[in-house]
């Protein structure tokens, strides 16, 4: 169990909506609706299992979705320009695909793929 601090005043749409988990990098992405569509990707050091006391720094991100399609890769979806970015650990951008259709979710669909919602 670690603690995690969402920064900001409490309201409805701080609440996560979904959270996606990548066991073999000890990594997890939380999504939720705050600012349009937000992720917070925590990397949790594998030797802080079961510490209460670390408090991990998030990288964030704008995005309407985030899930993990590998075990060091997530992507994002890009609602403004119906894209999906694909990212690593460190947050950066690795790909750039743009979606035929707008998408309002996507979601894990085995390694290297996504489902996208429409």
């Amino acid at each position: 169990v670690i603690p995690i601090r969402r920064p900001g005043t409490p309201s409805l749409n701080q609440s996560p909506r979904t959270l996606s988990y990548s066991p073999t990098e000890n990594a997890v992405l939380i999504c939720s609706d705050l600012d349009g569509g937000s992720y917070e990707l925590y990397i949790i050091p594998k030797d802080s299992v079961g510490r209460s006391d670390i408090v991990q720094d998030a990288k964030r991100g704008t995005g309407g979705s985030a899930v993990f399609i590998a075990r060091n890769r997530f992507a994002v979806l890009e609602k403004s320009t119906s894209q999906v970015l694909v990212k690593n650990l460190k947050n950066e951008v690795v790909k750039k695909s743009s979606l035929p259709i707008p998408t309002d979710s996507i979601f894990y669909a085995g390694t290297g793929n996504l489902l996208c919602r429409s």
